[in-house]
């Protein structure tokens, strides 16, 4: 996946096409800088696709699931992504992630929670994290690819619609 940046609803990738099969808000999987950031999952009853797309992209490593949103359109696949990536933390506002901890019984430590601007660097990508409660539900966030100009609006305009 070497040089290429993967969004899996936008499609904006390199070398391959990807089937766009998977019933999602926004992910993107980032593999040119030293950390690897996934936006949101899948529903809890589509994992194994989600899991199968990011092999297919040869996805070795994911550093970071950022959870926009405690919804199981965005966050149900979380627990199958850890279980894949075991090294992954997962990046929400503090109100997601108490919903997330009661919705999907992750372990606390499996959690970063950031505050409103709050950045994470990727090595050559910077992501900005933006609180937006009650744009949607109140532990919202909107995540910003900084540079990329990128963003990850969550439900910001009510719901997503999906392209497959």
């Amino acid at each position: 996946m070497e040089g290429t940046l993967a969004l899996i609803d936008a499609i904006i990738e390199e070398h391959k096409q990807l089937r766009e099969d998977i019933e999602t808000s926004e992910h993107i999987a980032d593999d040119l800088g030293e950390k690897t950031a996934l936006i949101d999952t899948v529903d809890s009853t589509m994992p194994d696709v989600l899991i199968n797309h990011l092999s297919e992209l040869g996805v070795k490593r994911i550093d970071y699931v950022v959870a926009n949103h405690a919804e199981q359109d965005h966050s149900g696949a979380i627990p199958q992504v850890l279980e894949k990536y075991p090294e992954a933390k997962v990046v929400c506002t503090p109100k997601c992630k108490d919903m997330l901890i009661d919705l999907l019984m992750i372990p606390d430590a499996k959690f970063i929670t950031v505050n409103d601007r709050e950045t994470i660097s990727l090595g050559d990508r910077t992501l900005e994290f933006i609180h937006a409660p009650w744009v949607h539900w109140p532990e919202t966030m909107l995540t910003y690819l900084r540079g990329d100009k990128i963003l990850f609006p969550c439900d910001f305009r009510s719901r997503f619609q999906g392209t497959g």
